[in-house]
């Protein structure tokens, strides 16, 4: 049986998300299961990144290309049942929610005839509102689940993904760990995120235009981005704001 104080501290020493990936898919094969698949379900603008079925995995290249080519992704009922849940469910009781059209039941019915059996899902709800999903499934079948077992698999589950999260934030940062923003530049930046003008968080702040500018020219030094939309997401991911209303546009007053 895994080790889940051992499958932790491996995961959190890891510099490598192939190395993360291989640590998880090695313990997730102690319950039987050989076949990950790692997912971005939603939009990650704060990273700059689109949603992507199999960020990492290890399925099968042929049902991989089918999937893409059929554009299984937008119709999928294992993945569109994610978005209703917070809970790990069992690919086979999604019958029980759904009425299945003729689509649906051909990518279920063409996943086991891919060797992608008993399979479960976990969705993983992020607090900026991203959904990832992680799927798993045995390539021999015969799996006995308990509710130790699934609840066992659930912490596996999240903490890879935190620890593959945390080296994504790495990476879009270039590694920093804290970036000071003064109190004033995180009141103009706020404001900025809240779709208010330069001068009208000028007037808001009784300040100049010029300060304003200023502030905001400092905040793009320090967060190594030229773009107001993607410095205003790059500080709400790192928590350096938390606007009460996010208002992103593209013309810059």
């Amino acid at each position: 049986m895994v080790n889940l104080e051992k499958f932790i501290d491996l995961t959190n020493a890891a510099t490598d998300k192939q190395e993360i990936f291989d640590i998880f898919k090695n313990s997730l094969a102690d319950f039987g299961y050989d076949r990950i698949i790692y997912s971005m379900l939603t939009n990650h603008s704060s990273l700059n990144k689109i949603a992507t079925h199999g960020i990492v995995h290890n399925y099968p290249n042929d049902w991989m290309e089918h999937y893409s080519q059929n554009n299984y992704f937008d119709i999928d009922p294992i993945i569109k049942h994610a978005f209703r849940t917070s809970s790990v469910y069992t690919w086979d009781c999604l019958s029980e929610h759904y009425c299945l059209n003729k689509r649906q039941k051909k990518v279920v019915s063409e996943s086991k005839e891919a060797k992608l059996l008993d399979g479960i899902a976990i969705p993983i709800h992020g607090e900026k509102y991203e959904l990832f999903g992680i799927g798993m499934a045995s390539s021999l079948g015969g799996i006995k689940l308990s509710r130790d077992i699934l609840s066992r698999i659930c912490v596996l589950a999240n903490q890879f993904h935190r620890a593959y999260s945390e080296l994504d934030i790495k990476e879009f940062t270039g590694g920093e760990s804290l970036l000071a923003l003064t109190p004033r530049e995180k009141e103009v930046l706020t404001w900025a995120a809240e779709g208010k003008s330069i001068a009208s968080i000028a007037a808001i702040l009784s300040i100049s235009t010029r300060t304003v500018r200023d502030n905001l020219e400092k905040t793009y030094k320090k967060l190594g981005i030229n773009d107001r939309t993607q410095v205003i997401m790059k500080a709400i991911y790192l928590g350096l704001i938390r606007p009460n209303h996010l208002h992103l546009f593209t013309k810059q007053p």
